[in-house]
């Protein structure tokens, strides 16, 4: 699984949320994992059939239901986060569910799945997300996660798996940030908009690119066949989470597999 730290232990323990898991993940886990994600991926949670059948179903799929109440519940429990965003929470959600997806379907090569977590933690360094932060986003998912599959899918041992994934991912991730916030000394830390990176040359190619195709579609492309394409590529997670406004929630089938 994904893993590795640069920086000195005892710094890299008080950056880990407590609930943090340094077991290595094995294929079990990326299994189970995989199976509940495609359970929210493909509209067939427990908790959406019966979201469904209330007033208070809005007609969106189960993945735009997951990242709303995501969003919603982070800028509840992290309120300076929201000025990260801009006022499309769907575009946004549209990267949060390719990054899932692409380390799921990654986190059986080390290698590759580190260059992508490396160049998501770079893209969020230079907007000052900090090393710390991250625990909480984890926080974030597990409770979303539990609410979006219902807590009859989502159980102690299910959450066992997800914490291992998303400890693997801190592995990566948390090291580089802490490093970046000692040799910039927050440097960038005003840098909290994506229209702010577009010119700042640090940020590779790939992932302005990757920037321009969400936030500018091709003519006639659906959001479900750009985020279904996402879960096949096989390219890395070069993501800049954008804040420009972007299409809706839509409901379109979502049949392939990770």
């Amino acid at each position: 699984g994904a893993g590795g730290s640069s920086c000195n232990g005892n710094s890299l323990d008080l950056m880990m949320p407590l609930y943090y898991n340094p077991e290595p993940v094995v294929q079990e886990d990326i299994d189970k994992a995989k199976a509940s994600w495609m359970m929210i991926v493909k509209d067939n949670t427990p908790a959406f059939e019966e979201l469904k059948r209330s007033e208070d179903y809005l007609g969106e799929s189960c993945i735009c239901w997951f990242y709303r109440m995501f969003y919603d519940r982070l800028f509840d429990t992290h309120p300076l986060s929201r000025q990260l965003f801009g006022n499309s929470i769907h575009t946004q959600g549209k990267f949060l569910v390719m990054m899932v997806s692409t380390c799921l379907r990654q986190l059986n090569q080390p290698e590759t799945v580190k260059k992508s977590l490396t160049k998501l933690a770079h893209v969020h360094c230079l907007k000052g997300v900090k090393s710390s932060e991250y625990g909480i986003v984890g926080d974030v998912l597990f409770w979303t996660l539990r609410r979006c599959l219902s807590p009859e899918v989502y159980d102690y041992e299910l959450e066992a798996v997800w914490i291992k994934i998303y400890s693997a991912m801190l592995s990566v991730i948390v090291p580089y940030a802490f490093e970046f916030e000692k040799s910039t000394q927050n440097k960038y830390a005003a840098d909290r908009t994506a229209e702010s990176m577009r010119g700042t040359k640090t940020v590779d190619k790939s992932t302005m690119r990757m920037y321009e195709e969400v936030c500018n579609p091709r003519k006639g492309d659906t959001d479900a066949q750009w985020r279904m394409s996402s879960f096949s590529s096989d390219e890395d997670c070069d993501t800049d989470p954008p804040s420009r406004t972007m299409g809706g929630c839509v409901s379109e089938s979502r049949t392939q597999d990770l």
